[in-house]
């Protein structure tokens, strides 16, 4: 495995962190629904 640049963790982070809120949302959305 090579050097990763810190940008591209940063948008790596960032994009886990998006879809993270995105799937607790409609999770919580679900169970709302329930």
């Amino acid at each position: 495995m090579g050097e990763v640049p810190i940008r591209q963790q940063r948008f790596c982070l960032t994009l886990l962190k998006h879809a993270l809120l995105r799937s607790v949302k409609t999770w919580c959305e679900a169970l709302e629904t329930t």
